[in-house]
């Protein structure tokens, strides 16, 4: 077998499993949209409750996001903003970010900078210690 023959059955077989993971994530997430869509989880108690706001009362960053998710399978975008709005604003760039990852060659797709990791690390620490000042404006960023 030659060289450029065995490269290209490399290709072929990554090709494939990249496939195969598409449909998988793809058929995963249809059915938990439909799940979401369907379920309200305001109102069932199989659903976990967030521990933290449990023992303490405190907010943290993801507080409303599995309300706000079922908000905007509705098409109720400002419920669902109201609801968390670091979730419902980083999903359109999560998007972006995850087409970019699929679509760029292998060489190109380690350009994460550890920087980065920080900015949004930081991020998410002041949207949960901002939704829980309780003082306007900050009270409209608690669920």
């Amino acid at each position: 077998m030659s060289t450029t023959s065995q490269l290209i059955a490399v290709d072929t077989a990554r090709t494939r499993r990249q496939i195969a993971v598409a449909v998988i994530l793809t058929t995963l997430g249809v059915a938990g949209a439909a799940f979401f869509f369907l379920v309200d989880p305001s109102s069932v108690v199989f659903l976990p409750r967030c521990p933290l706001y449990t023992t303490t009362g405190i907010y943290c960053p993801g507080c409303g996001a599995t309300r706000a998710l079922h908000e905007l399978l509705r098409g109720h975008w400002l419920g669902a903003l109201r609801l968390n709005a670091l979730f419902t604003l980083s999903l359109p760039w999560l998007g972006v970010f995850g087409i970019y990852r699929w679509a760029m060659p292998d060489r190109e797709r380690n350009t994460w900078k550890p920087q980065w990791t920080w900015v949004l690390l930081g991020m998410v620490v002041a949207f949960g210690v901002l939704r829980n000042i309780p003082v306007y404006p900050f009270t409209l960023l608690a669920p």
